[in-house]
């Protein structure tokens, strides 16, 4: 190789060197664009719009309810005893209907219509099973009979009286639980006045399969690609009304189902829950995978469901006021939950202070399977894998005027937790591999490529050159009184050394 290939390798190899070093912030340029491009939800034009408006292969939600094995005592002002009893798993459909679009605002909004489907399969028992529980209707009276009117207690106490200990604590259907029943004591009530309870019926899922749901309006991604899918109004309310701070009321995050792209491990995001009534914030967990694809998974920190008195920032969850803060891991949501004396926590009283968890047995706190999470595609913000997880708790204290209520110990009865869960299928989670993962890869090994192959060439030409000009060195040897030198042409020369030379020659 002579002068002129050397120079043109060191150029060319300095010119792979510096592409390499160029394409890393211009491949990531492109690769972000082209992210933006796929999930924003510009109608019926991006897979993520498609994925947003009607999840694939829809999700699961289970309900596992507490039954009460020991009413008697606990009339009597004993401790419950629960056995877990479940779960009873319901295929869920959420699509999207009613979408139109504010494109001055940069919004999208939409109206949800839930289904869900009794599964089997995934089941651990039927719906016609048979628990006992708190009678909650019962409950909810007894605490509305503090902010009534006096003719309202009046009844109200009159019925109550006549009340049996086996009204109490209800056997009931898990069926009947869910999707209701026509409770006794609300008739009682409805027939009396009807403004005091319009609907003699009661179910946690009453009115709420195969019915429109919530109004959401969500930004598209169009004016901020960071705020795609965050909820900016929640039928009709941009802040809501139950909390006693701006900071409560303020509604953050998407739900959980569709993000905003490129998560990072250093940055909080927010969950926005309806039945929670509020925002959640979710901390980074852990990295993991999901058939194949590497994920970040984001959990509920134990601070967030924290008492406003241990946690100064969550004191605008206590109602009416901070001098009322539930002990940590309780949130009181009678305000968007009709009045009724409902109290949410996680699964099994996870976070929940021990004092409370002490007041029951038959609870297993595990925050692997009782925290709310999920598991994140990073670049995308796609929701992999997640599970959204919530108990229903129902405030139970003595009430002295009926008497087979006076005994009654103080605390949150646990009647069930819910478990809506899903997970991204094989077909979506090839198109991920094919058109983000692989691609990604692919660029990636490019970019180093190119600065291992310019390296490389400098490295060989750096060889070259060093090696011809040791050459040009001409080493030299003495044997015997005679020196021998190696010409460039590798022909040898022999000379007397100093010590054998004439002083004349």
């Amino acid at each position: 190789m002579g002068t002129a290939g050397l120079v043109i390798g060191a150029l060319l190899g300095i010119l792979l060197v510096g592409l390499g070093g160029i394409s890393f912030p211009v491949i990531d340029k492109i690769i972000h664009d082209e992210v933006i491009k796929s999930v924003i939800l510009y109608k019926n034009s991006t897979v993520g719009y498609k994925n947003w408006a009607d999840l694939p292969g829809g999700m699961y939600i289970e309900f596992c309810f507490f039954h009460l094995n020991n009413s008697a005592e606990v009339l009597a002002g004993g401790k419950p005893v629960l056995i877990e009893k479940g779960p009873y798993s319901y295929r869920y459909f959420k699509p999207k209907l009613n979408i139109s679009y504010d494109h001055e605002d940069g919004t999208v909004m939409y109206s949800n219509f839930p289904t869900y489907i009794f599964d089997p399969e995934t089941s651990n028992g039927d719906p016609s099973d048979i628990i006992t529980t708190l009678n909650v209707p019962l409950m909810s009276i007894a605490e509305q009979l503090k902010y009534e009117n006096p003719l309202y207690q009046e009844i109200v106490l009159t019925l109550l009286a006549r009340i049996e200990k086996e009204d109490i604590f209800l056997e009931i259907t898990i069926n009947d639980l869910l999707w209701g029943y026509l409770d006794n004591m609300l008739k009682l009530v409805h027939d009396f006045d009807k403004t005091l309870v319009p609907d003699p019926h009661f179910g946690f899922m009453y009115n709420r399969n195969h019915t429109p749901g919530s109004t959401y309006e969500v930004y598209s991604g169009e004016k901020d690609a960071m705020l795609i899918a965050n909820v900016k109004s929640f039928n009709g309310m941009d802040q809501l009304q139950w909390w006693t701070t701006p900071e409560a009321n303020a509604i953050n995050g998407s739900d959980g189902t569709y993000n905003h792209p490129f998560w990072s491990e250093h940055r909080e995001e927010y969950l926005f829950s309806s039945d929670a009534c509020r925002s959640v914030i979710m901390k980074f967990e852990r990295h993991t995978r999901i058939k194949g694809i590497p994920t970040m998974k984001f959990s509920i920190p134990s601070f967030a469901l924290q008492s406003g008195k241990t946690y100064p920032p969550n004191a605008g969850f206590c109602i009416p006021d901070s001098d009322h803060c539930l002990p940590d891991g309780l949130l009181n949501i009678s305000q968007c939950q009709g009045g009724a004396p409902a109290i949410m926590s996680l699964p099994h009283f996870l976070f929940v202070d021990d004092d409370v968890r002490a007041k029951v047995d038959g609870l297993y706190p595990d925050a692997e399977k009782h925290n709310a999470f999920i598991n994140v595609e990073p670049y995308t913000g796609a929701s992999l894998e997640g599970a959204l997880r919530m108990q229903f708790n129902i405030w139970m204290e003595k009430f002295v005027d009926a008497s087979q209520m006076k005994n009654l110990p103080t605390l949150p009865f646990p009647v069930m937790w819910v478990n809506q869960h899903g997970t991204v299928n094989s077909d979506s989670a090839d198109t991920i591999k094919a058109k983000l993962i692989t691609p990604i890869f692919i660029t990636n090994i490019a970019k180093w490529c190119l600065i291992g192959l310019g390296g490389a060439i400098l490295i060989i030409v750096l060889s070259v050159a060093v090696f011809r000009k040791l050459k040009r060195k001409a080493p030299t040897k003495s044997v015997n009184g005679v020196t021998t030198s190696i010409n460039s042409n590798g022909q040898t020369t022999e000379v007397p050394s100093d010590e054998t030379r004439p002083l004349l020659s």
